[in-house]
């Protein structure tokens, strides 16, 4: 069983940062997902509040020109790319997650900096566009590792890592300082030789009933 029965590329774009890769437009049953367009940032930034950024290394941001130009540091390394996810059923942009640490040479990327507006968590939402992003790693890109890391405090992302298929690795302790202490850094990852298993799985989760 594959992701392929329900997932489908509409488009697809290849920004300047992404070097070999090409970053598509994905559409699940519920959710799509693809780079983040200028015209996405208000929208995106209306996502957002002060609990968003809580574990990550960014933000907070509490005016739309502060998010946008955290938007335009990150766009300005070469190995990220922001991704937004729309609701299908109301085209609406409903949150955000990034490829992180993009290597087409060893064929390994992170997924990270994951969010969903309030009014849509823990709905599976989030889950399927993940879904999403890991499939086009993995199904598109070629791509044989497929990394997460989060704040060892932030429970809800390790629940949905573990959710979405991969494997907790490990705890690497202080392994980071930003907002006046240490994190420490939950890691997990799925890898090719595990993610027919995994897409079996998801394609239970996410199938429409």
């Amino acid at each position: 069983m594959s992701l392929d029965e329900i997932f489908t590329i509409s488009s697809s774009t290849a920004p300047p940062s992404s070097g070999p890769l090409t970053f598509h437009q994905l559409t699940g049953p519920r959710v799509t997902v693809r780079p983040l367009t200028p015209t996405d940032i208000e929208p995106l930034f209306n996502t957002t509040d002060e609990s968003t950024f809580k574990y990550m290394w960014f933000g907070p941001f509490p005016t739309l020109a502060s998010f946008t130009e955290g938007l335009h540091t990150r766009a300005s390394r070469p190995t990220w790319t922001t991704h937004v996810f729309i609701s299908n059923a109301t085209s609406r942009i409903i949150g955000s997650a990034s490829y992180h640490q993009i290597d087409p040479i060893n064929k390994t990327v992170e997924i990270g900096a994951i969010w969903v507006g309030e009014e849509y968590q823990g709905k599976g939402l989030a889950r399927e566009a993940v879904a999403l992003m890991v499939w086009q790693a993995f199904r598109l890109w070629g791509f044989v590792r497929v990394e997460w890391k989060t704040h060892h405090e932030n429970t809800s992302s390790q629940a949905l890592a573990l959710s979405s298929g991969m494997q907790f690795e490990g705890k690497f302790r202080k392994h980071m300082y930003y907002k006046g202490g240490f994190r420490h850094t939950m890691w997990y990852a799925v890898v090719d030789d595990d993610y027919p298993e995994v897409e079996t799985r998801l394609l239970e989760k996410l199938k429409p009933k």
